[in-house]
């Protein structure tokens, strides 16, 4: 899913949340650290920023970048223990605010990142937004959730994202029409076809009864030679196969969603770490998302 400007718009978050290194250690610890970071060598990295840390605990850029390091090896425990180490000392870590989040979602714990977001303790208007959202529905709030889904929908360039959830939500509570209604929207009206999107589709459809337009709508996006996996999707059409919706149930999976929806969003517009980061966070909330 493309959406030119936000690429510019994260990394400016992501930049305006670090701040400049200027060491405390000055050792070779800090030098082997910030070596390995740049080369891009996460568990040296890891390895070297989590014994700079031992020696300047309260230095906020050594928690910062160890929290890089050790979110894009997958080693949320740790990320975690910087995270809270982080809010320990009053300091605003963008990162840190993440790794909170995907630690409430994995549990459930909604209540405090609503609480949080209502206080400004956010990351930037669109995770703001879509997280708010299925963290409305994850405490029952429908109507509410609705309403985040819209607002989301409504920020400046980023309408695609905003319709893409709240489709997935509509088809999450068994609003199969609703959510056909907006995948099947025209590009004119702000919402964008991505494989993702097609597959939850395909599954609304189907749901539906409506097994031949969901082969229509395979080949119309993918052609008569679609990649394996819509193969096989589109031999169960044709066998009269009913395909459960089992894309997105649950609002784990849809906060998961979001983070692989910029992940995806943010493919060759910011450093590589910036893509990572969120494609980790998706993975930690939903370990299930294969994509």
């Amino acid at each position: 899913m493309e959406h030119r400007g936000l690429g510019s718009v994260v990394l400016a978050l992501w930049l305006a949340s670090a701040v400049v290194v200027q060491a405390e250690v000055d050792s070779g610890t800090y030098l082997a650290a910030r070596a390995s970071g740049i080369a891009g060598d996460l568990p040296a990295a890891a390895e070297w920023f989590d014994a700079a840390i031992a020696e300047e605990p309260d230095d906020r850029s050594m928690i910062e970048q160890g929290l890089i390091a050790h979110v894009g090896l997958g080693n949320f425990a740790r990320a975690e223990e910087l995270a809270n180490r982080a809010r320990s000392l009053g300091e605003d870590i963008q990162l840190a605010r993440m790794v909170g989040v995907a630690a409430m979602a994995r549990t459930g714990d909604w209540a405090p990142i609503l609480a949080d977001l209502d206080a400004g303790r956010g990351v930037g208007e669109l995770l703001d937004g879509l997280t708010r959202a299925w963290a409305e529905i994850g405490a029952g709030k429908t109507t509410e959730a609705m309403a985040a889904f819209d607002a989301a929908a409504d920020l400046p360039g980023l309408r695609a994202f905003g319709l893409y959830h709240k489709g997935l939500a509509l088809a999450a509570a068994g609003d199969f029409e609703g959510a056909d209604a907006i995948f099947a929207a025209p590009s004119e009206g702000g919402f964008q076809r991505t494989r993702r999107s097609v597959l939850a589709h395909v599954a609304v459809l189907s749901q539906l009864g409506r097994d031949a337009d969901a082969l229509t709508l395979i080949e119309t996006v993918f052609g008569t030679e679609p990649e394996p996996a819509m193969v096989t999707l589109r031999e169960r059409l044709s066998a009269g196969e009913s395909i459960p919706y089992d894309f997105v149930n649950t609002p784990q999976e849809g906060l998961a969603e979001v983070y692989l929806s910029v992940a995806g969003s943010l493919l060759d517009q910011v450093p590589d770490n910036v893509v990572l980061t969120h494609a980790r966070i998706a993975l930690e909330i939903d370990p299930e998302l294969t994509d």
